[in-house]
């Protein structure tokens, strides 16, 4: 690899680009949950924004993880291929989800119990 690569490669690790997101308390929730454990199933993850979130909804919890991923601040985890060639399938709790490194980056301005919806950047 050349010296001018690696060095872009380094700067990008130190000085990761800016994010500028919009987050709704839904999403909130899930990223919250997701700082804590580092994974989740998605019916974890559906459970704890119900619980927390009395007027939220699945559709809205499913709608929120398609754009978080699409942000590239959560990605599913890859399926387990013991599971799929055995007789284990993935079913019962969801796919799994574990935020990305841009999504830790949002540690700091997440508040443990969203009441409104925030725009940041980081």
């Amino acid at each position: 690899m050349r010296p001018t690569a690696l060095l872009r490669r380094a700067w990008k690790r130190l000085r990761p680009d800016r994010i500028d997101v919009e987050l709704d308390v839904v999403e909130q929730l899930i990223l919250g949950h997701l700082l804590r454990f580092e994974t989740g199933l998605q019916q974890d993850l559906r459970d704890t924004v119900l619980i927390s979130r009395r007027t939220a909804n699945e559709m809205q919890v499913r709608l929120s993880l398609i754009r978080l991923e699409s942000l590239r601040l959560i990605e599913r985890e890859p399926d387990d291929p013991e599971q799929i060639d055995g007789a284990v399938r993935p079913g019962a709790g969801g796919r799994r989800y574990r935020i990305t490194r841009d999504g830790k980056r949002l540690r700091r301005v997440i508040p443990l119990e969203p009441g409104a919806s925030i725009q940041t950047h980081v």
